[in-house]
């Protein structure tokens, strides 16, 4: 199923599965609640403002069996040391990581310069 997801969206990065939500959970990521979900106005925005960046949901699969409605999103980046060196926490369903500052510090860590 990674190799599937990894390769619809045509991802330029090592791409991991955690089906068991163990890093997850050891990265501190949280849960919402479906109040917030359905009720909450920054939602909606945070919402509008993912589809205009390209991305979008998909229903079957937001339905499927191993989906978590619940689960906020989460990214992170982690050099080959295993030093963190970005941790972006959703604060919302709708609050995704800035691609570009992403980006930028992928290339700032493969051509050696401070990721700073």
């Amino acid at each position: 199923m990674t190799t599937r997801v990894c390769e619809e969206f045509e991802a330029w990065y090592l791409c991991l599965c955690d089906p068991e939500r163990e890093s997850f959970l050891s990265y501190g990521l949280g849960y919402t609640s479906y109040g917030d979900i359905f009720a909450n106005k920054g939602v909606g925005r945070g919402a509008k403002r993912a589809q205009k960046g390209g991305f979008s949901q998909h229903l079957g699969r937001t339905l499927a069996g191993a989906s978590d409605w619940l689960q906020l999103p989460g990214a992170a980046v982690i050099d080959r040391s295993g030093t963190v060196r970005y941790m972006r926490r959703g604060k919302l369903v709708s609050d995704l990581a800035d691609l570009g500052e992403i980006k930028a510090l992928l290339a700032r860590l493969s051509d050696g310069s401070s990721p700073r």
